[in-house]
């Protein structure tokens, strides 16, 4: 029983979260959409096509919710963690329960059954199946028992027998759509990954042999050196190496393996990346945040010191989680690698990464003053294979949401293009 439980436990997070990144997309147009529509088809069905009953208390705060769509970029920080279920909720408010509601109160009136019917479709082009049939059917219950409680009877059945039929094979062949198109991208998405993981896997190979071989000749190259020098000196006839050159190998050497260092923590960061589930390989612990930060900086590969002074910590704060160290510092590699890359694009910036212990919720805030992001781009960014800078594969932020998610806590995300970019980590208190 409790691995059907937790097997649909995670079918319906997943979908949940897969529909709530589709609607995060437009979630600010769909807000003015609905607030245009519940103020404009309050004048058409009162004036124009007039029902039994109309609501223009549920109207206004139907328009009262999509203000907080509409507003969602301007909402306090430790308020940004619940609008996804805001967001639920009024999808659920406006797509099944208000619809369903003034279709009980005019007893399955033409105008009213119409609407169900459209807002079910809406319902269907923005969800996975379970979250459309999560919303829609939740819905309906809610707009019974409100019915219940303001008419002191519930709706009579017998007046919608010819419909509920059409209703249940619509639902059906929907959710049987529906199912498919999410079955087909996920294969598509499991293909590409899988690919991914054999290019890495290849590339792996070389790499340790040409870090061995770099490792190798500069163990016995300064014996080769002495033994040219001796020869110089003895008047043998050796041919001449110039002394730019001479002096340039032994660094090259030291180039070449900390490139495949470099390399092969990437490899490292996309395999975990690609993990369909990256916190289900890992053991939870109780875990330093302080250790996971100067654990990341001291393994990640900065390409000189110039690039590892850009980086800035206060270590005076510390707070514990409970998660993966290995996987934290992961995403950690991420931040610094995109914070890198932002920086080098404008020329400018440094990175800082504070902590702030608090009493419910602890935060990590991981600030670069580097190009920023596009405010169009921003809501896209934890969306997994997407990507603007040309040169990664849009996996990165995706594995950071979902390790973090995995951890009980959220990540979100604010920028100024040409100013700042910041990420905000929060996961709950330990008690």
């Amino acid at each position: 029983m409790k691995k059907i439980w937790d097997y649909l436990s995670n079918k319906f997070r997943t979908s949940f979260r897969n529909s709530y990144q589709s609607l995060n997309a437009s979630q600010i147009q769909i807000g003015y959409f609905f607030f245009a529509v519940y103020a404009l088809y309050y004048y058409v069905w009162t004036h124009f096509f007039p029902e039994q009953y109309e609501s223009l208390t549920l109207r206004i705060i139907g328009m009262a919710g999509s203000l907080g769509l509409i507003l969602k970029n301007h909402w306090p920080r430790v308020l940004k963690q619940f609008q996804p279920w805001y967001a639920y909720f009024f999808m659920a408010y406006a797509l099944s329960f208000f619809p369903a509601y003034l279709l009980f109160l005019n007893q399955a009136a033409i105008l009213p059954l119409l609407m169900v019917l459209a807002c079910f479709f809406v319902l269907v082009l923005l969800f996975e199946w379970i979250t459309f049939n999560s919303l829609f059917i939740g819905g309906i219950i809610v707009a019974v028992i409100v019915c219940r409680i303001v008419m002191g009877a519930y709706p009579n059945i017998l007046v919608y027998e010819p419909y509920i039929g059409i209703y249940v094979f619509i639902i059906i062949a929907a959710s049987l759509f529906s199912y498919r198109n999410v079955q087909l991208r996920e294969k598509m998405i499991e293909g590409m990954a899988m690919a991914g993981v054999n290019i890495a896997h290849e590339l792996r190979t070389p790499l340790l042999g040409i870090k061995a071989g770099a490792a190798g000749i500069e163990r016995y190259l300064p014996s080769l050196f002495n033994g040219y020098e001796l020869a110089k000196q003895h008047g043998l006839n050796v041919p001449e190496i110039r002394k730019a050159h001479y002096d340039t190998i032994l660094p090259t050497l030291k180039t070449i393996q900390l490139e495949a260092n470099y390399a092969n923590t990437v490899i490292d960061m996309l395999l975990v990346n690609l993990s369909k589930k990256p916190e289900a390989n890992s053991i939870f612990a109780l875990s330093s945040m302080r250790e996971c930060v100067l654990l990341a900086i001291e393994r990640y590969p900065f390409t000189s010191e110039i690039e590892k002074k850009l980086l800035q910590i206060a270590p005076e704060h510390d707070f514990k989680f409970y998660g993966s160290s290995l996987l934290m510092t992961h995403v950690l590699f991420n931040l610094i690698k995109n914070a890198l890359y932002f920086i080098a694009k404008a020329n400018k910036g440094e990175i800082s990464i504070r902590l702030l212990p608090g009493n419910k919720f602890n935060e990590l805030i991981f600030r670069d003053t580097g190009s920023g992001i596009a405010k169009q781009n921003l809501s896209h960014i934890f969306e997994r294979f997407y990507t603007t800078t040309g040169v990664g594969n849009g996996v990165g932020l995706a594995f950071c949401k979902t390790v973090i998610e995995g951890f009980g806590g959220h990540i979100n995300c604010e920028s100024a293009v040409g100013e700042y970019t910041q990420f905000t980590i929060v996961l709950p208190s330990i008690e």
